[in-house]
């Protein structure tokens, strides 16, 4: 038949419950502890008598006397002989206390004799056997009350256990399923706790079995919490709820060692604990005391061995996983490698120091020891929590459909330095709990005077940084999110050019004051005497300002201008004659990118005059050129009706500000009559509204045939003494001016094959007579010098003929207008 672990337990306290009992109700005699060797009576009433009689007294002092001197003739002990004598001294007494302990262990048993005559002897009183069997039964009731209470709440609360345990939970749901699962352990065991002491109270035992039955209800509760508390941590059978980070095989052999070290160490305190109740002599508990804790040091190297494998390999995996760390893989590569030796080596020492109870003994090993568990094991879920916590946060900003405010974001780029911060925050707790859970005075330390400066200095630079951080982040945020704000339907609120100048630059100028600010405000705190660096940062600025005169000019007009919102980033401006758009600005200098794409950047000490074509609005001039016959009324109408044309599309609606605004007749030119009007328009937009009216009036003055003319010349002849001479009206033939001898190769003779020389004058055809009927404008190919004379090749003043030959100067093109012939 096939025993558990527990089940076995459960019968050691049993067994062991039972021989305690026995022993409590054995006669007080048959376990008295040995009366101790002290002075006699005889001795103490020889020593009285002579302190009484002077003489006596006199021999006594004398005798003292004499010891005193002979101790003080003796030669003084060397080092090497102190050092010596002392360790000899040491282990003497540690041999006389071991021997003292087993020989009190050794007298108490040889007194078992008594208890089994003691048992003959109750057995056959009838009354003494009653009262024996009434004490068993009330020992019984105790344990069997406690048992069915424990068993009832167990089984009502199991199917409850088992399906915390049977999901995986994510997050916060996960930890408060693994407080749920602890809570409905232990609640079987309040229920044994709760019976125990009720049965007790109720049928009122003997004062001894009382004990006996309390101690054993104490050391089972205490037992199974600590069970439970293992069982938390390493769930063997919940692996979605196990708190460390192991498989399962891990995880259930952890829980078998865990619940052997807690079987035997508790069933072994409360067997001591209960042979003391029945009068165990002092030495000889402390003796059994001794002998537990060499069972637990065995089993606890045994474990240490057997796995001493596993967490190498367990530590190597850590270590490869850490090897981005700084230190923390060399760190644990070694720990790999000696990590054996050390447990084992605390392990004896703590046998050591708890059996001869060195410096406090056991008390002072367990102490440290349970303290140091507890800083660790608080050190550790606080890494986790805060570990959990920034990857919550970084999840939660990445996942959000919504998009997290503008200040969350920003706060979630301090994460990973403050999660940093914190963990070191928490090693240096760590360290410091744990030297002083043994010993080592480091709250003392930390309150010396140095200390405590070094820790308000560093409280202080901590709380000026967060503060600046916490200003900067703030101003920041106000800045960018009242430039980006968008209105009621969703479109983005368009802010000034000089806000949108301006704030970025406070921005700056804040960051820098308050990167300074934090500096000295450290470096004071730190105890540097900031006095001088101020007095020389003084100076500096004296000696930049006058070698450096050009820079300080730059920055005051920079400022000057900016303030006085002459331009901002955004803004078409002409600066030291350079004309582009304002790209970006410092307190230095501004810069510009032209329309082919070139980037200035000019200096404000060269700026002297700022011209800004895009401040608050803009205007689009126009200078409308028409012929003198046109009717300007009727030009004015058509280029108004353009302009509503173009408010009326989506595309321009909201650019235009204003009808046309059309100024009147401007100019007589020489070739046009010059209309002025403007249009206004937003900002930086006049351009785009301009090349769109210029594109749309040319086809409209094309469909109502308004004339946009060019510059042309009119070429009269000289005139005669008498006054005479009528403009000559020439008309080149439309044949010959459409030949492609003519439009090809215009300055070759007008007869011949191409290569033969020209022939002479009286064979060139004369140019054709112009006709009476009206003729339209043409392009001619005329002469014209610096006199404007021309030759008239015909006699007929009808019909004027022009010989090629008699063409002089330089050749151009021209548009002539022909009028009517007379007739």
């Amino acid at each position: 038949m096939r025993f558990s672990l527990w089940t076995c337990s459960r019968l050691l306290l049993i067994a062991g419950a039972f021989i305690a009992l026995f022993m409590t109700i054995a006669p007080a005699g048959a376990a008295a502890p040995d009366e101790p060797q002290g002075v006699s009576t005889k001795d103490l009433r020889a020593l009285a008598s002579s302190i009484e009689d002077e003489g006596k007294r006199k021999e006594l002092l004398a005798t003292i006397n004499a010891l005193i001197a002979a101790k003080e003739s003796e030669p003084p002990l060397q080092t090497a002989d102190v050092v010596n004598a002392s360790a000899l001294s040491f282990v003497s007494d540690i041999a006389d206390e071991a021997h003292v302990a087993l020989t009190d262990v050794a007298n108490y048993f040889n007194n078992w004799p008594l208890l089994t005559s003691w048992i003959n002897t109750t057995w056959n009183a009838p009354e003494a056997r009653s009262r024996s069997i009434d004490q068993i039964l009330a020992f019984i009731s105790i344990f069997a009350a406690g048992w069915i209470a424990e068993y009832v709440v167990w089984r009502l609360l199991s199917p409850k256990r088992h399906q915390l345990g049977s999901s995986a939970r994510p997050g916060m749901a996960r930890a408060l399923a693994i407080l749920a699962r602890t809570l409905l352990d232990l609640f079987p065991m309040c229920a044994f706790f709760a019976a125990g002491y009720g049965v007790s109270a109720l049928i009122e035992p003997a004062t001894n079995v009382r004990a006996v039955g309390l101690n054993f209800v104490n050391a089972y509760v205490i037992g199974r919490v600590l069970i439970t508390g293992s069982r938390m941590l390493l769930a063997p059978s919940a692996p979605s709820l196990r708190l460390l980070p192991i498989g399962d095989a891990a995880a259930r052999t952890l829980s078998r060692w865990s619940r052997l070290f807690v079987i035997v160490g508790v069933a072994g305190f409360f067997l001591i604990g209960a042979a003391v109740l029945f009068g165990m002599p002092k030495r000889g508990a402390q003796a059994l005391l001794v002998a537990l804790g060499l069972i637990l040091t065995v089993l606890a190297i045994v474990f240490v061995l057997r796995y001493r494998r596993t967490v190498a390999d367990w530590l190597h995996a850590h270590a490869r996983a850490a090897s981005k760390r700084l230190g923390a893989a060399q760190l644990l590569h070694g720990l790999s490698t000696i990590w054996h030796i050390l447990v084992i080596a605390y392990i004896a020492g703590f046998f050591i120091v708890a059996a001869f109870q060195i410096q406090g003994g056991f008390s002072f090993m367990m102490h440290g020891t349970l303290w140091s568990i507890a800083i660790a094991v608080g050190a550790w879920l606080a890494l986790i929590a805060t570990r959990h916590f920034a990857e919550h946060l970084r999840h939660a900003a990445a996942t959000d459909p919504t998009g997290a405010s503008t200040l969350r974001n920003r706060a979630l780029y301090y994460v990973p330095l403050a999660h940093t911060f914190i963990r070191l925050i928490v090693c240096a707790a760590t360290i410091v709990c744990l030297l002083e859970a043994w010993n080592f005075s480091a709250f003392a330390a930390l309150e010396r005077p140095f200390s405590q400066r070094a820790m308000t200095a560093g409280f202080d630079i901590l709380l000026v940084v967060a503060f600046a951080i916490l200003v900067w982040e703030i101003a920041s945020n106000a800045i960018e999110h009242y430039l980006t704000i968008s209105g009621r339907d969703g479109t983005a609120v368009q802010r000034s050019a000089r806000v949108r100048t301006l704030l970025p630059l406070l921005r700056k100028a804040l960051f820098i004051v308050l990167t300074v600010m934090v500096t000295l405000i450290s470096l004071a705190e730190i105890g540097i005497d900031i006095a001088p660096l101020l007095a020389g940062a003084g100076v500096l600025g004296l000696a930049v300002g006058f070698g450096a005169q050009k820079l300080v000019q730059d920055v005051i007009t920079g400022i000057f201008l900016l303030i006085e919102d002459a331009l901002a980033v955004g803004d078409v401006v002409t600066v030291a004659g350079i004309g582009g758009l304002v790209e970006d600005m410092s307190i230095r200098s501004i810069r510009l990118r032209d329309l082919s794409g070139n980037v200035h950047t000019v200096p404000f000490s060269t700026v002297d005059t700022v011209t800004n074509m895009t401040k608050d609005f803009s205007y689009y001039l126009l200078d409308i050129g028409v012929a003198y016959r046109e009717d300007t009324d009727e030009v004015a109408e058509v280029c108004r009706q353009i302009v509503e044309e173009l408010r009326a599309e989506e595309t321009f609606a909201a650019d235009i500000l204003e009808p046309l605004e059309v100024l009147g007749v401007d100019q007589f030119a020489d070739s046009a009559v010059i209309v002025k009007a403007r249009i206004k328009t937003r900002p930086i937009k006049q351009w785009a509204v301009g090349r769109e009216f210029n594109r749309r009036m040319k086809k409209r003055f094309d469909e109502l045939g308004i004339e946009i003319p060019f510059p042309h010349q009119t070429i009269y002849f000289g005139v005669d003494k008498r006054g005479k001479a009528p403009p000559a009206f020439v008309h080149l033939d439309p044949a010959l001016s459409a030949s492609p001898a003519s439009q090809s190769a215009p300055d070759q003779p007008e007869t011949g094959e191409p290569g033969q020389p020209p022939a002479p004058p009286g064979n060139r055809p004369e140019a054709a007579a112009l006709p009476s009927a009206p003729t339209t404008a043409t392009d001619d190919v005329i002469s014209d010098d610096t006199t404007g004379k021309l030759r008239q090749a015909t006699g007929g003043a009808a019909t004027p003929q022009v010989d090629a030959d008699k063409i002089e100067g330089p050749s151009r093109t021209v548009r002539r207008t022909t009028p009517d012939l007379p007739s």
